[in-house]
């Protein structure tokens, strides 16, 4: 039984997973870790499914395909009442699709996996304020750090001041 393999794959990646009965049609197995999967928003399934099926017999029993988001869109969201699937991520152009035909015994299974695949943008927004936090951090450090040791190195010239000051008094 590979349920938890697939299971613990799917939430520590953050993807989506099915396993279908090819002789049932009927669903084996269903992980809904990622938030706008697509595998979750197909209307034609069934078709869908036959023809990725089709695509990984003639490809050795695997298939990988790009498709765009957009068409899977939810556009019947109202924001103004907040009613409806909530749309997706604008950020998240394109979807990864991975198809494997799995032989068990006198069973044949479909696994397909569903990852989001993010833009560049996206990454060096991320990347770009978590630079900005950590150079704000060492920017107090700093000032932190140069106040003490202004501190620390001050007293003894305040220490030869009052000495000076002392003789010159007398």
């Amino acid at each position: 039984n590979v349920t938890p393999l697939i299971s613990q794959v799917s939430i520590e990646y953050d993807i989506c997973a099915k396993v279908v009965n090819l002789d049932t049609g009927e669903d084996v197995f269903d992980n809904h870790f990622l938030n706008d999967c697509i595998l979750h928003k197909i209307s034609d399934y069934d078709s869908l499914i036959k023809s990725w099926y089709d695509e990984a017999s003639k490809n050795g029993g695997e298939y990988k395909v790009v498709l765009p988001r957009e068409r899977f869109r939810d556009f019947n969201y109202n924001v103004d009442n907040y009613e409806g699937n909530v749309p997706d991520n604008e950020e998240r152009e394109n979807c990864f699709i991975s198809v494997r035909i799995i032989e068990s015994s006198e069973l044949e299974y479909l696994l397909i996996l569903n990852a989001s695949i993010e833009p560049m943008h996206a990454t060096t927004r991320a990347i770009r304020i978590i630079l900005l936090f950590v150079s704000l951090i060492f920017c107090v450090l700093s000032i932190i750090i140069s106040y003490m040791l202004s501190k620390v190195l001050s007293k003894p010239i305040e220490k030869i001041t009052s000495s000076a000051k002392e003789l010159q008094a007398g």
